[in-house]
């Protein structure tokens, strides 16, 4: 419980400084919105694996993923009302449609076709794709930044650290002390 309250107050704390940077010069500037939109596929799918007639027990992986559905929602709005241009908010809106039509179609598939400990992993695997993609996202941007030499607005791990040691053990925290330096 106390990793889960960690990861979701570093999580928060990060991000939001960033959305208080866009509130405070009124503009979205350079920011993207492809992390917090595939971060909302994220929390979408694992609400999904915790309902109790996917995979039981699991309320806590529910209610986290439903608080950072609503913080990367929240976000989003934040950056549609500061984005400087049309293009930007459609390509939210579109994205964010997008989403909510996979969201169907995977709950069609798994309520529909799958029983059991079948839909579990059915659901555990998309879940597991799209916690990938959200670790990935931020790449996207890496290329610029190195452009740039910016690296004041990427994204660190390292908060991280505290609830692995907590949640994972030390395997986990050294491995990851090894792949972000």
């Amino acid at each position: 419980m106390a990793s889960s309250f960690i990861s979701v107050s570093s999580f928060s704390v990060t991000r939001g400084l960033t959305f208080y940077r866009i509130y405070k010069k009124k503009a979205v500037e350079e920011f993207q919105a492809i992390r917090y939109l595939v971060t909302v596929m994220n929390c979408i799918s694992w609400c999904f694996y915790g309902l109790p007639f996917v995979k039981k027990d699991n309320l806590l992986v529910l209610t986290i993923n439903a608080v950072g559905l609503v913080i990367e929602l929240m976000y989003l709005t934040v950056y549609v009302i500061y984005a400087n241009d049309q293009k930007k908010r459609l390509t939210v809106a579109y994205v964010l449609l997008g989403e909510a039509a996979l969201t169907v179609a995977i709950v069609l598939v798994a309520m529909l076709s799958l029983h059991g400990s079948h839909r579990t992993l059915f659901v555990g695997v998309i879940s597991d794709i799209f916690n990938i993609f959200m670790y990935a996202a931020p790449l996207a941007i890496w290329k610029k930044l190195s452009q740039q030499r910016v690296w004041s607005t990427c994204p660190s791990g390292s908060h991280w650290l505290d609830s692995l040691m907590v949640s994972a053990g030390p395997f986990m925290a050294s491995f990851h002390l090894t792949s972000s330096s």
